[in-house]
């Protein structure tokens, strides 16, 4: 996305002052070396960290690494070991891919039910609903997993990542997409991890779904920024979330009046850029 400017950069889609740069660390499919996509722009994530170090302005550059469910793993054998050994698998080439720029205390796990993204998946689900005959086959040999074998990996994932780096665990989905693939019952939960999600009200497409209204969070600020949909841009306010008390996340502020719905944060004046698959 162009940014105009020599700095302080600003955001070029809804206004404010450009807060930062989220690009993707890494993509299971690429990893695997079934053609999937790699989303990074160097010169927004130089904007971002430039803003951040000369004029201490927003969060600088953050990362992302798309997940894959344990459908996709070539030792998939339907135990929750297994999915955490494929969770830290992905924790380990997620940090291998990380940039010396990519400063933000958090790593998001991108959990996504992509659809129609053959550019960047081989997988529709992505291995969270559907067991694959190989990463990169695309043809379905289960068409079930459990919750709590699809849970596995984000814990594996967030344990490793915590035991073999300063990074914190954070993941970002859609409410919709993470009740299909975790249900509503404990391996939905996520304490001691961060969220990220969006509003709808701020969509100019008005088909973004609602935020999670989350019980017990202590920190919540909106980012202003923008996600491609088949190449034209749809602004919406991302927010982040801690679920829990203690450690909070570094320049968030909390959100004292309402902490357990999306619609009671307050804006703050930070604006991100970040690097996304389209959606379907």
């Amino acid at each position: 996305m162009p940014v105009a400017g020599t700095g302080p950069y600003a955001e070029p889609v809804v206004g404010g002052s450009y807060g930062g740069y989220i690009g993707m660390a890494g993509n299971w499919a690429h990893w695997q070396g079934c053609g999937g996509g790699l989303v990074w722009s160097a010169a927004n994530a130089s904007q971002a960290a430039a803003n951040l170090a000369r004029y201490q302005a927003g969060i600088g550059v953050a990362v992302f690494w798309f997940m894959a469910g344990p459908g996709t793993d070539p030792h998939y054998n339907g135990t929750v070991a297994e999915a955490a050994a494929w969770g830290e698998r992905q924790a380990a080439r997620a940090l291998g891919g990380i940039g010396a720029a990519a400063r933000y205390p958090v790593l998001w796990m991108d959990v996504e039910l992509p659809g129609n993204a053959p550019q960047f998946t081989p997988a529709p689900d992505n291995g969270w609903k559907a067991v694959y005959t190989s990463p990169c086959s695309g043809r379905v040999r289960t068409r079930h997993i459990a919750p709590a074998v699809d849970r596995a990996v984000i814990d594996g994932f967030a344990s490793y990542l915590t035991a073999h780096s300063t990074y914190k665990p954070g993941v970002y989905s859609a409410p919709v997409v993470w009740k299909a693939i975790f249900g509503k019952g404990s391996a939905s939960r996520i304490p001691g991890l961060y969220e990220w999600t969006y509003k709808a009200s701020t969509s100019s497409l008005g088909d973004v779904p609602a935020g999670w209204c989350l019980k017990g969070t202590s920190t919540c600020a909106h980012f202003f920024g923008g996600q491609y949909s088949g190449g034209s841009h749809r602004a919406h306010v991302a927010v982040v979330r801690r679920r829990r008390h203690s450690q909070r996340l570094r320049r968030l502020r909390p959100d004292r009046r309402s902490a357990d719905a999306l619609t009671g944060c307050t804006h703050s004046s930070a604006s991100v850029v970040w690097s996304a698959m389209p959606s379907k």
